[in-house]
């Protein structure tokens, strides 16, 4: 499989197992969304220490992002507006290890710069791959609706596989970011 793995792959079977059990509106194809949680929830036991790690996990990694530690004064650096200083955001290296901002060292500093450069490349990457597939099923849709398909028809599915665009061809998907840069 890719990069990614699909490490979830017991969410999207779930997913799947649960849309089984609803029934879709006729008119765009959709599922009720609390109806589609509350389903998931039916069939999936709760695993307190898998969700005990899981918010572990969230919380440090929250602290790795800017705006999410209280600030403390300002950065000034010439060229930019004054942006809050943060010492109490979490770096962490290759390693495993981790230090605040306010004593991190070089290294800590330069793995954050490159992590923010790859960062930024994937989320460019998928917002023209977004742009792309939204300004051709957008000219697909209005051609076919001008046609009179039925609105139900005029699905993302049904113009990547009528356009050429999709292949039954599965591809690794490493450039892309689990959140697609989101």
């Amino acid at each position: 499989m890719s990069k990614r793995n699909f490490s979830r792959r017991e969410d999207i079977d779930i997913v799947r197992q649960a849309k089984e059990n609803l029934t879709r509106d006729p008119d765009n194809n959709t599922f009720n969304r609390a109806e589609l949680v509350a389903e998931i929830r039916r069939i999936k036991p709760l695993d307190v220490e898998a969700i005990s790690w899981k918010e572990a996990e969230r919380i440090v990694k929250d602290q790795e992002r800017t705006a999410k530690t209280p600030p403390n004064g300002s950065l000034w650096l010439p060229g930019f507006d004054p942006v809050p200083y943060e010492p109490e955001q979490l770096l962490s290296d290759d390693s495993g290890r981790t230090v605040e901002k306010d004593f991190a060292t070089a290294q800590y500093v330069s793995t954050q710069l490159q992590r923010a450069e790859e960062n930024y490349q994937k989320v460019r990457i998928a917002l023209q791959r977004k742009r792309a597939e939204t300004d051709a099923f957008t000219t697909w849709s209005a051609d076919q609706a001008i046609a009179g398909r039925p609105n139900n028809e005029n699905t993302f599915g049904n113009c990547m596989r009528e356009t050429g665009l999709w292949s039954q061809q599965s591809v690794t998907g490493d450039d892309e970011d689990d959140d697609d840069g989101e």
